[in-house]
């Protein structure tokens, strides 16, 4: 990939670069014909960084989706047994939190560019913001449903026996009959029903929470629609009014779903062995996650920056046009 550092060092450019400064009215004919070209050039390199990071990023975000849904296959196929305790079941909250985590982001960066485009709209392009927030969107509701698919393979406390009976006795006294005591089947199986209802707990309410955080925003809407006479901004807000409310129907409908499917994914139970293996295996593909995550939000700021930059030297060029 072309570095950012290489963009407008030809001996052109440099030898251009005194003039860049000045404005074109200061410029003679001669000057500002060479500042054009000189900004033509570094605007079309700039649009070949522009394309090839936004390459890139797509080809490196296609692979952690590829690993993310790799981990939750693996995890959602099992469960844990008497022996290996609560290993799979540690994985799995360990997985949501994750994935809860990075919905976070995603929202966090969708607030933080509208607030960049809001400050930064003449060098931003419009219908490149609207494209970010919906691939945004996108991925956020693809978190939640990866939340609920790892919630409905969660193991249950089932109707195991509850005591198991044992003989006992005492050899000097000569006596000798039946105890009880609690089954390990029913104390593990309770050790992992209290789990899931306290992770599908934290999942309700969170589902809640955003629920909430729309109805809050359509409620600051409802009143730029109240101020707003432009039709096509009223139509604008209306629709996002609109995609908020089917968004809050649909988190009602998940927190149910939350309810009423957990544990209805067909698991197969695994020994303390096979547990410390996937343990391991899943933590190394993380591991790769995590690595391509932090190329993708390195690449996304240096990409912000390039198109911020092309933007400006685009107006700068029309305006010298005319």
């Amino acid at each position: 990939m072309k570095s950012k550092n290489l963009l407008g060092v030809s001996l052109f450019l440099v030898g251009a670069a005194s003039i860049q400064g000045q404005q074109p009215g200061q410029m003679s004919p001669e000057d500002q014909a060479v500042a054009l070209v000189q900004m033509k050039i570094q605007a079309r390199e700039s649009q070949v960084f522009i394309e090839q990071a936004s390459e890139e990023i797509i080809h490196v975000d296609a692979e952690i989706e590829r690993r993310v849904e790799s981990v939750l296959d693996m995890v959602t196929s099992v469960t844990d047994s008497t022996e290996s305790g609560r290993k799979i079941a540690n994985q799995k909250e360990e997985i949501m939190t994750g994935l809860a985590n990075s919905l976070q982001k995603y929202k966090q960066e969708r607030a933080k560019l509208n607030a960049d485009f809001r400050e930064n709209y003449r060098r931003m392009s419009p219908d490149q913001v609207q494209e970010d927030l919906a691939t945004m969107d996108g991925k956020i509701e693809k978190r939640i449903e990866q939340i609920l698919k790892v919630s409905a393979s969660l193991g249950q406390h089932d109707n195991f026996k509850k005591y198991d009976n044992y003989s006992r006795g005492h050899r000097y006294s000569g006596y000798y009959g039946v105890g009880r005591r609690q089954s390990d089947d029913y104390s593990h199986s309770k050790r992992i029903g209290s789990k899931t209802a306290n992770a599908n707990e934290t999942i309700v309410e969170g589902l809640a929470g955003n629920a909430k955080e729309l109805q809050d925003q359509n409620r600051r809407l409802q009143e730029r629609l109240s101020k707003t006479t432009d039709e096509s901004q009223r139509s604008a807000i209306q629709e996002k009014i609109d995609e908020n409310n089917a968004l809050i129907s649909k988190r009602t409908d998940q927190q149910q779903q939350v309810i009423s499917e957990s544990g209805s994914t067909p698991t197969r139970e695994v020994g303390s062995r096979e547990a410390t293996s996937l343990d391991k295996m899943i933590g190394d593909m993380v591991e790769e996650i995590r690595a391509d995550v932090a190329r993708v939000e390195s690449l996304q700021r240096q990409l912000d920056v390039e198109r911020k930059r092309y933007a400006s030297l685009v107006s700068r060029i029309r305006y010298m046009e005319q």
